[in-house]
């Protein structure tokens, strides 16, 4: 492993409070690539090189350029995986740093494993992202993966039923809109989110918009977890999530297919939380795919010859008839309305708008018209 500058960098900002004197770190090439003193930068450090040459435990550099490029102070290794990758210098009089230098040195070494558990954390999400980037696109073959032995990686079974859920933060009215404490909360909801469903043998992965989902699990216990996790997450977390779920599939091949369901849903809802499905929801988004003007040439033309209070109570009563399949009885009940008063109103409907709610035909451009009307 080489020390970049970058990591050199965050550790000299770490570090730079600890200690009075200045803090050096020098890279396998001899070179200074971080300091607390900027003059410093990019000098040549003859002492540095001898410590990872001769693999010295320490070098004491007694006046300023006993060795070319150095400072009186102390110089050690910094160790990563047994291997020398760089030095940390303290300057000053040697017998009063000696004492700082050892804890600088761990400190230095901490943060560079430290540094590099993040990357390596950062890298393996990016490796996933781009895995489920090439499943949710169908790209299989010319994927960089073998798909199968990545699934099995993952926990999913390649012989089993794939399902895809697409996560949002839905819009929330009363969120603290502070920019700090927004990224803090989705570093915690985002390692939440995560970790409760990966226990559940899904591949998890956020692209920065929404979380993609790919699981095993059947339509009913997948919407069972995610109902489950959007309370914990609203009840510990005060953040509401929406959620929507493809169909079930039993090829892997088909996980583009329960994706484009999900994120039709997402489009469809538009931030209003809880779980949705394809299944129960898939009418409703074939609608909204209608051009707007024909939405408005329905509409217009069923409700023409009526007033605002009549197209109002019709949209009402065409809905609840629609979710009543037609039948009288059931509308009678569950809405508290007497039968002749629902024929009444069948008649009256076909009168404003020459359409018979008791035909198929009529009853479905009657739908469209009430649930395009806004």
């Amino acid at each position: 492993m080489f020390l970049k500058k970058t990591t050199a960098d965050k550790i000299i900002h770490e570090m730079k409070h600890v200690v009075d004197n200045h803090i050096n770190i020098i890279d396998n090439n001899g070179f200074i690539i971080a300091s607390t003193d900027i003059r410093r930068i990019n000098n040549y450090h003859e002492g540095a090189l001898l410590v990872i040459n001769k693999r010295f435990k320490e070098l004491i550099v007694e006046f300023d350029e006993q060795y070319e490029g150095c400072k009186s102070g102390v110089n050690l290794p910094i160790y990563f995986s047994n291997e020398i990758i760089g030095v940390v210098g303290i300057t000053g009089i040697p017998e009063e740093v000696v004492k700082y230098a050892r804890i600088i040195q761990k400190m230095t070494e901490m943060l560079v494993h430290e540094y590099f558990d993040l990357w390596n954390r950062n890298n393996n999400e990016k490796i996933k992202l781009i895995f489920v980037n090439d499943l949710v696109s169908g790209n299989f073959l010319s994927s960089l993966f073998e798909i199968e032995e990545r699934l099995q990686k993952n926990n999913l079974d390649v012989k089993g039923t794939f399902n895809v859920a697409l996560i949002k933060y839905a819009k929330n009215e009363n969120a603290d809109y502070n920019s700090h404490l927004n990224t803090a909360r989705h570093t915690i909801v985002k390692k939440y989110i995560t970790e409760k469903l990966e226990n559940t043998n899904s591949l998890v992965t956020f692209n920065g918009e929404f979380f993609i989902i790919i699981t095993n699990l059947s339509l009913e216990e997948f919407c069972k977890e995610l109902e489950y996790l959007c309370k914990k997450v609203q009840e510990i977390h005060s953040v509401p999530l929406t959620c929507s779920i493809g169909n079930n599939y039993d090829s892997y091949e088909d996980i583009p297919k329960s994706y484009n369901e999900a994120s039709s849903i997402l489009s469809y809802i538009n931030n209003q939380p809880g779980v949705y499905q394809f299944s129960k929801t898939s009418l409703n988004v074939a609608f909204s795919k209608i051009p707007e003007n024909y939405k408005t040439t329905l509409k217009n033309h069923v409700f023409s010859k009526c007033s605002s209070a009549e197209t109002q109570e019709f949209i009402d009563f065409i809905k609840n008839y629609f979710f009543c399949n037609g039948s009288l009885n059931l509308l009678s009940n569950k809405y508290f309305i007497h039968k002749n008063t629902v024929q009444y109103k069948i008649q009256k409907i076909k009168e404003r708008t020459d359409y018979d709610i008791r035909v198929f035909n009529d009853m479905l451009i009657l739908y469209l018209a009430s649930i395009f009307y806004k």
